[in-house]
């Protein structure tokens, strides 16, 4: 596996006030929002500190935080498909 990128990601996110990122993906998308979840994996069977990813696009709604997260919103974005992540 390559170097896990994943957990300096999560620390730089969640130490963040501002949380808006740009996301390039290895296909060459770039995607404008905020992580509103994640999935951890499990580092003792090789697996990403973070596996996957629960990404809200700028562009679809603003989140409330008050309210509880709606599975349905948003898209999954795995750790191996993140080329790099840009803090706004």
């Amino acid at each position: 596996m390559k170097e896990d990128t994943s957990k300096e990601i999560f620390n730089q996110y969640y130490g963040n006030s501002n949380r808006f990122v740009c996301v390039t993906l290895k296909d060459g998308r770039i995607l404008i929002g905020r992580f509103i979840g994640f999935f951890r994996g499990d580092e003792d069977q090789g697996e990403h500190y973070i596996f996957r990813w629960h990404f809200l696009e700028k562009k679809l709604t603003v989140f409330d935080y008050d309210n509880s997260i709606d599975p349905e919103q948003g898209i999954y974005i795995n750790q191996s498909d993140i080329e790099s992540v840009t803090f706004q």
